[in-house]
């Protein structure tokens, strides 16, 4: 028997993988995948990180953001160092990340939940890009290099049915499960870039951070998201082909 999924599913088996993905986000969450250079020095991006765009398209816009959201509180106790930066609030860049990712895969509500994918990541990118302090302008822009590219195409695919018909709506699963991983670990970023930049910076360090710090990492965070797009693909593949193998709709195009 097949399970559907609803804007908001009432089956078990639906809540049942919201516990289950929250706790592998948990225990993810103290495994670092790779180190990075943070604006704050160095750091590392755990492997977490994964399995936030899977919360979105297996789960879509409601309850992806409520695994990321139990998974991410709880996973901020187990590795208090990688939330500090975000003053004990480092999972709201997931829970967006997590929203972006089901607005995204939720076909059934299409094209209107794609068209507020992009207007949230838009208004995260020039947000930030505008944002007064963030100065000199030219230097930011650079910083934010491959979101705006991220921007147009998504604001491109989204607009034009013919092409999001070949993207987002593709027969081939490995096409639209990265292009919504890609935007959704974007969208993590620039999320928790924000946070930073308008929040963490001037509490903790008493002002904001300098474009300079910005740009010794402008070239770096698109090595990690790429790098968290492709496998969070391989195997978001996977595992939505096996849940289809026992009647779990992800409200996407068919895997086969």
């Amino acid at each position: 028997m097949k399970r559907s999924q609803g804007l908001i599913p009432k089956d078990s088996f639906s809540w049942a993988l919201v516990a289950i993905l929250a706790a592998l986000h948990i225990i993810l969450s103290v495994v670092p995948i790779f180190p990075i250079i943070t604006p704050f020095g160095a750091g590392s991006i755990a492997a977490s990180a994964i399995t936030v765009p899977l919360f979105g398209i297996i789960l879509g816009p409601i309850l992806g953001p409520i695994a990321a959201l139990i998974g991410g509180i709880i996973g901020s106790f187990l590795n208090p160092g990688a939330s500090a930066v975000f003053l004990g609030f480092g999972f709201i860049p997931g829970v967006v990340g997590a929203f972006i990712a089901g607005l995204l895969a939720k076909k059934r509500l299409y094209p209107y939940s794609a068209y507020l994918a992009c207007v949230i990541y838009a208004a995260l990118v020039l947000g930030f890009l505008f944002f007064p302090p963030n100065r000199p302008f030219a230097l930011f822009l650079t910083f934010l290099w491959l979101h705006l590219i991220l921007l147009c195409v998504l604001t491109i695919t989204v607009l034009i049915p013919p092409i999001r018909r070949r993207i987002l709506e593709s027969e081939i699963p490995w096409i639209w499960v990265f292009f919504i991983a890609f935007s959704s670990t974007m969208s993590d970023q620039i999320t928790g870039s924000f946070f930073v930049q308008a929040i963490s910076a001037p509490i903790l360090f008493g002002g904001y951070l300098p474009a300079e710090i910005w740009i010794l990492v402008a070239f770096i965070y698109p090595i990690e998201r790429i790098i968290v797009g492709i496998a969070t693909t391989i195997i978001g593949v996977v595992v939505i082909r096996a849940l289809r193998e026992i009647g779990f709709s992800t409200d996407q195009q068919s895997i086969t």
